[in-house]
């Protein structure tokens, strides 16, 4: 399902409501697989999607924790886990904008085109993907092109300094557009009931791991920043 036309001044949580499949999961009436058990419990939950901060918190539409380092480690681990998740979804769309350049500006056309046109480059971009040629030269995504995680460790590769070049259209959220919306207990209570699945000793290793390189490299920028005021 490709659902395109959104304004870009509303937020990414109204885009969703307003499209016609976040319409229906929020009406609970998209076609998802049953409540299944997770892996090795009794614990039976639902299946769902995940999304950014900027969404609400849904028993079938996860969102991570909010709160920033005052977060418990557990909550931060599952944050981790949340991020591994999306970045499978950013890598899609970060390979789409660096393949299909006509992305990564303004679309000078009548709105019903424009529309067109980012339909046909999804339809493309999934035809492109599951019909790969075995000659290197010619694949649409070639190694090194996409994000790998495999050692749990993000390691970012080609695509990115491809659209940073067409302009860098894919930013941070902006915490203006943050969800409010107030989530029911059950809601709540399927998110905690996935936390303490993903606390094995591996990802709270890696969780520490990934919270010092970012106080390191928070450091590394604010001696920058002194240097630069100097």
């Amino acid at each position: 399902m490709v659902d395109v036309g959104g304004y870009r001044r509303e937020s990414d949580g109204r885009t969703f409501k307003e499209s016609k499949c976040g319409s229906v999961l929020l009406e609970q009436k998209l076609n998802l697989s049953p409540p299944a058990s997770l892996p090795g419990t009794r614990i039976t939950l639902p299946h769902g999607i995940v999304g950014d901060a900027a969404f609400p918190l849904l028993n079938n539409l996860m969102c991570p924790f909010q709160g920033g380092p005052n977060m418990t480690l557990e909550k931060q681990t599952y944050n981790y886990r949340h991020s591994r998740a999306r970045r499978v979804i950013e890598n899609s769309f970060g390979v789409l904008m660096a393949r299909w350049r006509i992305l990564g500006q303004a679309l000078e056309f009548h709105p019903g085109k424009a529309v067109d046109i980012g339909k046909a480059c999804v339809m493309l971009h999934n035809f492109l993907t599951y019909t790969e040629v075995n000659t290197p030269a010619n694949q649409y995504i070639p190694a090194n092109f996409a994000d790998t995680d495999a050692s749990g460790v993000p390691q970012p590769w080609e695509w990115r300094g491809v659209v940073a070049e067409n302009g860098n259209p894919l930013h941070a959220l902006d915490p203006r557009y943050l969800s409010r919306c107030r989530s029911s207990r059950a809601d709540i209570g399927v998110r905690n009931d996935l936390m303490p699945f993903f606390q094995s000793p591996q990802e709270l290793a890696q969780s520490v791991a990934l919270m010092l390189l970012k106080v390191c490299y928070i450091s590394e920028e604010s001696v920058k920043q002194q240097e630069l005021y100097l």
